[in-house]
């Protein structure tokens, strides 16, 4: 069963934030509710690994292919001789990465014995695991399709992993939520704080349009 990240929307502040402006938007509730998920996915984007903060792009992407040759390398030792491996195939070293895994992360932990695996098994692990940097972040992408396209760097959207919105109107009220219905997505460390990160950052946004209103307002009317 996957174990999947599910956020609610209803968070004060960014309602908060949201209403104030939407009295002054031209916009009905729900494009302008669509508008704010957009905006709130894109920083979803820069916040989820490989990517954080202000390491974004191909940067994030060379960041997260490191931690993967890391990982790998501090679990296998190579042996040109496959006679002298302690393990035969990838999916075996598969899953031993997992069996080595940090509690509650998909890092794995550093230190003891390195197990021998063939040189060229190793290579093909790193390559495999290398073409699936960008996947978790694809399912904000893909939960995006409902609320309009954004734009994201090629490496994301060479994948498409589950994801989805949903916005419900009910009572004048209008409530969304995101998922992120990738496997293991639960199980990366501190994806709650990024999300959180993310929907503080437009909740700025919309605090800012609104000050900018304000003064657009004001300058008009002529008082200083």
């Amino acid at each position: 069963m996957a174990d999947e990240v599910k956020f609610k929307l209803h968070v004060d502040e960014f309602q908060r934030a949201a209403d104030r402006l939407a009295h002054y938007s031209k916009r009905d509730g729900e494009t302008f509710m669509k508008e704010q998920i957009r905006g709130f996915i894109r920083h979803l984007l820069d916040f989820t690994p490989p990517s954080r903060g202000s390491t974004r792009g191909v940067k994030a992407k060379k960041l997260g292919e490191q931690a993967i040759t890391g990982d790998i390398r501090a679990v296998f030792r190579g042996v040109s001789d496959p006679k002298r491996a302690d393990v035969d195939s990838v999916a075996q070293m598969r899953s031993v990465l997992k069996s080595r895994r940090k509690s509650g992360t998909m890092r794995v932990a550093k230190g003891g014995t390195k197990l021998k695996a063939p040189k060229a098994l190793i290579a093909e692990l790193i390559k495999a695991k290398k073409a699936r940097v960008g996947y978790l972040a694809s399912a904000w992408a893909t939960a995006a399709q409902s609320v309009g396209k954004i734009r994201v760097p090629a490496w994301v959207s060479r994948h498409a992993a589950p994801g989805s919105t949903d916005i419900k109107v009910s009572d004048g009220e209008i409530s969304a939520s995101i998922t992120n219905a990738v496997e293991w997505a639960a199980k990366v460390n501190g994806l709650r704080a990024r999300v959180n990160a993310a929907l503080r950052v437009q909740t700025r946004s919309m605090e800012k349009r609104l000050l900018y209103f304000f003064a657009n307002v004001k300058g008009k009317s002529g008082f200083d």
